[in-house]
């Protein structure tokens, strides 16, 4: 919901990828020159990332707290209509 840094795993090690605010599962980064090498020498191609989001395990009480009071103003469905 903030955003942030992330590690993630390429074909030339971890590189620190940044979320952007507001990122929902589903959303695709690009990684510029982090794929697989082209053929001859030439630069890597781009990596996509695509955006998981998940919940922390077990209950946690801001959060649910936080929620109930959020879902009086949010629709998840509003996009669909």
């Amino acid at each position: 919901m903030l955003g942030g840094k992330v590690p993630v795993e390429t074909l030339s090690g971890t590189v620190s990828l940044s979320v952007p605010a507001n990122a929902n599962t589903g959303t695709v980064l690009r990684l510029k020159g982090k794929g697989i090498p082209a053929y001859g020498g030439e630069p890597a191609g781009d990596l996509y990332a695509r955006l998981i989001v998940t919940l922390p395990d077990g209950e946690d009480a801001e959060l649910k707290k936080f929620a109930e009071g959020w879902k009086a103003n949010y629709d998840p469905r509003a996009k669909l209509k």
